[in-house]
């Protein structure tokens, strides 16, 4: 049995520089300590001890940095950080790997609630016990599938977290092997998710992958330790597959195509995962250079092997593209019929939770508007259900904001409402100008002109592929049904 002395609760040391600095910034957010108890939940005598430097739990410190945050954003100010002062008992290594092993299994169902969920609850625990660099692991983690999911803002924070962290790290981890793979790894979801999804900045995003591939190149080249070679050399993969992705999204298919061929050869074959993303990756590039003959098959490919294995976050990628493609075939009877059937694929599949996966939900919506075209309350409620989704808005999502306001601008013309469509091209093209998207800048000008609103293509603009066919088309002076401007997203 326990002693009376032996049952105490261990005696602290007391921090006064802690309780100076919760002195300071409550100060500083304008709370008084009856604000602080009220948000925190906590009680006057454990607030008065925390601001005397006394020991509180890590969960009341969380607390109180919450409230103090919030404060400070109502008054515009940069969120502040305290380090927890006391020490704390973190997960050890085999915990660590046992804790792998389960978010990877979760995220390869896509599983985002729950993967994203104990991802951070092991960052939380590792940063509480000041395993920092282990902190940062796991908030790279739950960024990525936060952006999976859509959640932007959320894995943008996640993002800071994991730069935050990877600045404590001890000095002798600062340039090792794992630390340097973990930064090339949260610099690359980093542009995934400001440069790339929140912004659409693709130019920008292409040479910040470009410089990622360099990095990659010299980390292969440093002594690496064995375990790491593989995920090292997938680096340089995912790093050139989304450089190729850039090269397509601003209308460079050819260069894009050329690209994801070299990606594939050098693809190593224990990499299944990641070369049918590169097979993605090569019949997107085919069906924007207008080869959608050429292309579905490898759609339809992919997506048995999707639905057989059961990854319904790699069927969601496959079947918005492949819908692209079956809006660009020529045969009027084949192409409703199969359109129907993909439509409802996508359509089961999305659901009516856009929280699970808020980029199907999205595209579900923006793919099926040219099949609803004719009935504009449809049409109209497909498009505002992607936007609230996002929620789409010109500085987040902003490429799917563009392709919003252009199937909106579709649906006005389909309904010959001149003004309403005008104000719609107007706002997408100044979007896809921004972002150098070439395949909306050539819609966005066509459907102007079909309204006689004077527009023009910018001066030494080159095109190819879809976009090249259908400016020749309206050169042509061949009609556009309402719809045909928001086909074959990219």
């Amino acid at each position: 049995m326990l002693s009376r002395n032996s049952a105490k609760r261990p005696k602290w040391p007391k921090k006064s520089a802690y309780g100076n600095r919760l002195i300071k910034e409550t100060h500083e957010a304008g709370l008084t300590i009856k604000l602080l108890c009220s948000h925190s939940g906590w009680s006057l005598a454990q607030i008065k001890r925390a601001r005397h430097g006394d020991h509180v739990s890590f969960i009341a410190h969380e607390q109180f940095l919450d409230v103090i945050n919030t404060a400070r954003r109502g008054k515009k100010l940069p969120p502040i950080e305290i380090e927890y002062p006391w020490p704390v008992d973190g997960p050890n290594e085999r915990e660590n790997w046992n804790a792998e092993k389960v978010f990877q299994s979760l995220a390869r169902m896509a599983i985002y609630d729950q993967s994203a969920e104990h991802a951070e609850e092991m960052f939380k625990r590792c940063r509480k016990a000041k395993q920092f660099l282990d902190a940062a692991h796991w908030a790279d983690h739950a960024a990525g599938e936060y952006r999976k999911q859509g959640n932007l803002k959320i894995a943008s924070k996640c993002l800071d977290d994991c730069f935050r962290a990877m600045g404590k790290v001890k000095k002798q981890e600062k340039s090792s092997v794992e630390m340097r793979l973990l930064m090339l790894r949260a610099r690359f979801e980093q542009i995934m998710v400001r440069e790339y999804m929140v912004l659409g900045e693709f130019p920008k995003a292409l040479k910040s992958f470009q410089n990622l591939d360099s990095e990659a190149d010299l980390l292969a080249e440093s002594d690496a330790p064995e375990k790491l070679k593989g995920e090292i050399s997938l680096r340089k993969i995912h790093n050139k597959r989304l450089q190729a992705e850039m090269l397509r999204l601003l209308g460079h298919y050819s260069a894009a195509l050329s690209l994801m061929d070299e990606i594939l050869t050098e693809n190593p074959d224990w990499a299944d995962e990641v070369r049918r993303r590169c097979e993605l990756n090569r019949a997107n590039s085919l069906r924007l250079l207008g080869d959608a003959e050429k292309a579905l098959p490898i759609y339809e490919r992919l997506e048995t092997t999707a639905k057989y294995r059961q990854e319904d976050a790699f069927l969601a990628a496959v079947l918005w593209p492949k819908i692209g493609a079956l809006q660009e075939l020529k045969s009027i009877q084949v192409r409703r019929i199969r359109l129907k059937l993909a439509l409802h694929d996508i359509k089961a599949l999305a659901g009516d939770d856009a929280a699970h996966n808020r980029y199907l939900f999205i595209y579900s919506r923006l793919v099926s508007v040219p099949s609803f075209i004719k009935n504009a309350k449809v049409a109209n409620r497909l498009v505002n259900e992607a936007i609230e989704a996002g929620p789409l808005e010109p500085e987040c999502f902003r490429t799917e904001y563009a392709h919003a306001r252009l199937c909106l601008a579709e649906i006005a013309r389909a309904q010959k409402n001149s003004k309403l469509a005008r104000a719609y091209y107007s706002e997408a093209l100044h979007c896809y100008k921004r972002m150098e998207m070439r395949w909306g800048i050539v819609r966005s000008t066509i459907g102007l002109k079909l309204i006689n609103e004077p527009s023009n293509l910018p001066a030494g603009l080159v095109i190819e592929g879809c976009d090249k066919t259908l400016w020749s088309r309206f050169l042509r002076g061949d009609d556009f049904e309402g719809g045909t401007l928001c086909e074959n997203i990219p």
